[in-house]
């Protein structure tokens, strides 16, 4: 019975050590396949949630930029047209006998040219052009002949509607973004000019009106779009709207608003402070030069973990079943490969006591096999 009872110790140690050495190398290789895993599936998700800001900020962009140009379209049509009006009813009294034709083109011009009512943004103003592109009415250069520009042809060859072009001023550096409305007035061979630079019309603009549209971006459960003037203020965000942020830092004292103003176009990851890393993400930002604005797109950390967090769980639960599946089968194994050693024990121990007439069963063709037979070969020739 001692003898038996130092056996089966001996035996279950092996099992168990067997058992043991292949759950450590298992989960060493599970470990490290998780983590390649989880490590190319975060990077290839943050490329999805960078290409998604990128599109989110461009389209942002754009619709900032189609509803400026929309407003200063509107304005400038709807100045010329007004203007255009005033300039029929002048011409109406003439041909009421009120006033003689000349007297009716002085007092219209004279209307266009008054510098409170004829003023356009900053150094904008209202003019008549002739369709051959002579400045009739002008308040710097009555008379000029500006039909050999392009801007000019092509206003001549409308007569109505809206035109951008390249100007500058005298005494100025350089050319900047110039636009148009225009309403002609044939019986005059007038078309109605109101006209500034693009970036003088922008205190016409109410992003109010696009706020509601912008809110409703999301990027992934928590993510949004926010956009800040010059100052660091937020004109449009879904919670802070009219807070500076300008002197705000994150966790690391890094201040991440006033490196995007001053960068203009990038992506910044922080986390913001008193928050925890819970804030922590990822933000696009580009900049709106007509309005001075920075348009931004966030999307937070979380969101991007969420996916391989739960792709992590599952990765667990099935390494895990795994591991005990294949623990049973390497305990089935080592039994298998570990019976003829016991029974040759056994034997071995009858023959120590005399008993030569055990033998060990072969079951098997492979190394245990063979040792087998050589130890009944060995009982033998004793």
């Amino acid at each position: 019975m001692g003898k038996a009872t130092a056996r089966g110790p001996f035996f279950r140690t092996l099992n168990r050590k067997i058992q043991f050495l292949f759950a450590l190398v298992f989960i060493a290789a599970v470990v490290g396949l998780q983590a390649g895993m989880f490590t190319v599936m975060y990077k290839g998700i943050e490329a999805q949630y960078l290409d998604q800001l990128e599109q989110t900020t461009g389209m942002i962009t754009g619709i900032v930029r189609t509803y400026v140009d929309s407003s200063v379209r509107n304005y400038l049509i709807g100045r010329a047209e007004s203007v255009r009006r005033m300039v029929a009813y002048e011409y109406q009294s003439y041909l009421h006998g009120d006033v003689s034709e000349a007297e009716a083109y002085r007092r219209a011009s004279a209307m266009m040219l008054d510098p409170e009512f004829g003023k356009i943004g900053k150094t904008g103003y209202i003019a008549g052009v002739s369709s051959k592109g002579v400045l009739a009415i002008h308040p710097r250069t009555p008379g000029a002949d500006a039909s050999g520009y392009q801007f000019m042809k092509d206003a001549t060859a409308m007569k109505n509607g809206y035109l951008e072009y390249r100007w500058k001023n005298a005494g100025e550096a350089e050319e900047r973004d110039k636009a148009g409305g225009m309403s002609y007035f044939a019986p005059w061979d007038i078309i109605v000019w109101a006209s500034s630079y693009k970036s003088e019309f922008y205190d016409l603009v109410d992003l109010s009106r696009l706020e509601d549209q912008l809110l409703k971006i999301r990027l992934g459960t928590r993510g949004y779009v926010f956009v800040l003037d010059k100052s660091g203020t937020l004109l449009v965000h879904p919670t802070r709207k009219g807070d500076n942020m300008y002197d705000e830092w994150d966790t690391k004292g890094r201040f991440y608003v006033r490196e995007m103003l001053e960068k203009g176009d990038g992506l910044l990851r922080y986390t913001m402070a008193g928050d925890g890393a819970r804030d922590g993400g990822l933000t696009k930002f580009t900049y709106f030069p007509e309005l001075e604005l920075t348009i931004a797109a966030k999307v937070y950390y979380e969101d991007i973990f969420a996916l391989v967090k739960t792709t992590g769980v599952f990765g667990a639960l099935a390494a895990l079943v795994t591991l005990a599946l294949a623990n049973i089968l390497v305990a089935l194994l080592v039994k298998k490969i570990t019976k003829p050693i016991s029974l040759m024990r056994q034997v071995a121990d009858a023959v120590s006591r005399g008993d030569l007439r055990t033998r060990v069963e072969v079951g098997s063709v492979d190394e245990i096999g063979m040792t087998s037979g050589h130890f009944n070969t060995l009982i033998e020739a004793m």
